[in-house]
């Protein structure tokens, strides 16, 4: 490490309160406990067996993730491509901490370094205490992993060309106006409001070829939605070619059995009881214990919390971007993920 890189480390630290600093401090005797165990236990992983989700932030994927920790025999690695807490290299411009975009890389890419990363943290050669925060005694026995993502959606399509992937990853979708709001209530209640700029990123994507659009959004809500389209428009596009399992978020609530069905299905795998009693569980990032314990409920709770003026306005954001699958004005999206 450099004295530069050093000093700039510590400067940062420095702002930090004393519960930061204690949580970084478990966070890397975390890391060098669990990277030592899977060096002892390389010959015990299976990353072929491994799972993939790739969600939005606030989008569900740490319920559905729960429910499928009822497999066993798999840890979870936490979001790679976190800006700020992930394990992608920085020099690959993924994306910054300051930008608070996504990371994008076009599907026909030929891009070896990534793909190296990649396949070291599928193997679980590229950890640290964050991307095993979640259920870390699971490392001491597992044989593959749970990969969550909830910033990697627009890098989907560039990961299953590019990688082999025995199980179809699954896109957890959620409609954009939930998403949106839990983002806002949990992250961004206390930030001054900021324009959606071109990110300093090695591949803008979506985001510079529709920024005369997206900047001219002015709320947290319609820039909230329109992050989640171009999060989620090149895994849309590719759809057809089903190379993942899509399945929603409402679909799951409504009607989990015969949505875990088919992805089980997809996969060539029976589905347990025991995944299923897992769905009624409510997910450990259920902060603010929102979970209804009506299925209807749950997925309608929104509705109210919005004005006829507001639902508009998100409309238009997701007809410029030719959303069909959701609507402003309705809590459902129009594609069964049984169907």
């Amino acid at each position: 490490m450099s004295k530069v890189l050093y000093y700039r480390i510590r400067k940062k630290i420095n702002h930090f309160s004393v519960f930061q600093r204690l949580k970084l401090i478990v966070a890397w005797l975390r890391s060098l406990v669990l990277s030592s165990v899977l060096r002892v236990r390389r010959k015990h992983i299976k990353p072929d067996e491994n799972l993939y989700i790739f969600a939005d932030p606030r989008g569900g994927s740490t319920w559905l993730m729960q429910i499928l920790t009822s497999l066993g025999n798999r840890a979870i690695i936490w979001e790679p491509f976190h800006q700020r807490y992930g394990v992608v290299s920085s020099h690959l411009r993924l994306g910054t901490q300051k930008t608070k975009t996504y990371p994008f890389v076009p599907k026909d890419l030929e891009w070896p370094e990534l793909k190296k990363e990649l396949i070291k943290i599928f193997n679980g050669q590229q950890i640290n205490g964050i991307t095993t925060s979640l259920h870390p005694s699971q490392y001491f026995s597992n044989t593959s992993f749970i990969v969550k993502f909830i910033k990697g959606n627009a890098v989907l399509p560039w990961i299953v060309n590019n990688l082999k992937i025995k199980y179809k990853p699954i896109h957890f979708l959620r409609h954009p106006i939930p998403v949106a709001l839990s983002q806002i209530s949990t992250f961004q209640y206390r930030e001054k409001f900021q324009p959606l700029s071109i990110p300093d990123q090695k591949y803008p994507g979506l985001i510079e070829e529709h920024i005369d659009f997206l900047s001219k959004l002015d709320t947290q809500l319609t820039r909230n939605v329109g992050l989640w389209c171009v999060h989620n428009l090149p895994a849309l596009a590719s759809q057809k070619e089903q190379k993942w399992v899509t399945i929603y978020y409402e679909n799951l609530i409504m009607d989990p059995e015969p949505t875990l069905r088919r992805c089980f299905k997809e996969w060539g795998l029976s589905l347990p009881q025991k995944t299923l009693d897992k769905v009624r569980l409510r997910s450990p990032t259920d902060r603010e214990n929102q979970l209804k314990s009506d299925p209807t409920q749950q997925m309608n709770k929104w509705q109210n919390a919005l004005s006829e003026s507001q639902k508009k306005d998100v409309q238009t954001v997701l007809d410029y971007f030719d959303i069909k699958v959701y609507s402003a004005f309705d809590s459902e999206p129009k594609i069964k993920s049984h169907e």
